[in-house]
C-alpha cells in the first residue's frame, strides 16, 4: 500500500514526492500503487510531465497499452507546454512501441 502524503506536510514538493513514490512502487513491482501515486502527482501539478510518464510505465505493467499511449501523449504535451524540449528518447520510444503492440 502506498504511503500517505498529507498535503499540508509536503507543500509545493508534493508532486515530486508522489512522482518518486510512483517510481519506487514500480521498481518494487506494485504497478497499481505506482499508478495511483503518478495520478496523484499529476493532480497536484498538472504540468509535471514525469507524472504522466510514470503513469504510462505503470499502465504498461498493468497491460493497459492504449491508456499508456494516451498518458505518454499527455507527458509530451506537458513537457512542451513547460518549455522542455522533447526530442528522441529511448524510454519514450520503447514505451510507445510497447503501447502500440
Amino acid at each position: 500500500e502506498a504511503l500517505a502524503l498529507p498535503a499540508e506536510e509536503t507543500g509545493e514538493e508534493r508532486h515530486l514526492l508522489l512522482g518518486n513514490l510512483s517510481s519506487a512502487c514500480l521498481t518494487l513491482g506494485d504497478a497499481e500503487a505506482a499508478l495511483r501515486a503518478a495520478e496523484e502527482a499529476a493532480l497536484a501539478c498538472p504540468s509535471y510531465s514525469k507524472a504522466y510518464f510514470r503513469a504510462s510505465k505503470a499502465l504498461l505493467a498493468l497491460k493497459r497499452p492504449q491508456e499508456a499511449a494516451d498518458s505518454l501523449r499527455r507527458c509530451i504535451h506537458a513537457a512542451r507546454a513547460a518549455g522542455i524540449a522533447v526530442g528522441p528518447s529511448k524510454d519514450l520510444e520503447a514505451a510507445l512501441e510497447e503501447a502500440n503492440r
